[in-house]
């Protein structure tokens, strides 16, 4: 398995690297040398709620046999790569990190169920920083149009979450799951 994960990398490095020399090297060292050490310190920044967001899903876990902090913000680090580099909807990583979750010898029912409510938790934070930042926002310029915009985009996304825990709440996976297994009888068991 290592030799595979090995081999795909190398590819995937040579792809890279190929794909910057043929779109011209030139261009993008120019466009690193534009962005300066700025953008090593991104890099790092990104670390931090990288942890804090490993440490959260990590409470979520009861018993002593819940994997390490170190082992969430892996969980996390694979989750957020594949969600960002492949092209996969969004929702390889998930996938990807319940069965490293798996693997690392947690309940395959704890691990999905986790991961859906730090999902979650994920988008009710995400709301709550972009409605604080439209409040700061509001607070330093003086176009109320804009601001009304913005206003009316969080105002307009509140249902949609407001919906995702409604539909959490009412049981929607357990009735998916009913539904998938009247629908596909014995072939979901295996599919599942």
């Amino acid at each position: 398995m290592f030799r595979i994960a090995a081999l795909l990398g190398l590819v995937g490095l040579a792809l890279a690297t190929g794909l910057i020399i043929w779109s011209g090297w030139s261009q993008v060292l120019d466009a690193l040398a534009q962005a300066g050490w700025g953008i090593g310190w991104i890099a790092i920044f990104h670390f931090l709620p990288l942890v804090l967001s490993g440490a959260g899903w990590r409470f979520l876990i009861a018993g002593r046999g819940r994997p390490s902090l170190p082992q969430f913000v892996m969980f996390m680090w694979v989750r957020a790569a594949v969600n960002n580099l492949m092209p996969v909807a969004r929702i390889g990583g998930e996938i990807v990190s319940i069965r490293l979750m798996v693997a690392q010898g947690m309940r395959r029912s704890q691990a999905i169920s986790s991961t859906v409510v730090e999902l979650t938790l994920s988008v009710i934070a995400v709301f709550l920083f972009v409605v604080t930042g439209v409040g700061l926002f509001a607070m330093r310029i003086s176009d109320q149009d804009a601001v009304m915009r913005m206003a009316w985009g969080v105002l307009l996304s509140l249902p949609v979450i407001v919906a995702l825990g409604a539909v959490q709440k009412a049981g929607f996976f357990g009735l998916m799951f009913k539904l998938f297994r009247l629908m596909f009888r014995d072939k979901w068991a295996s599919m599942a």
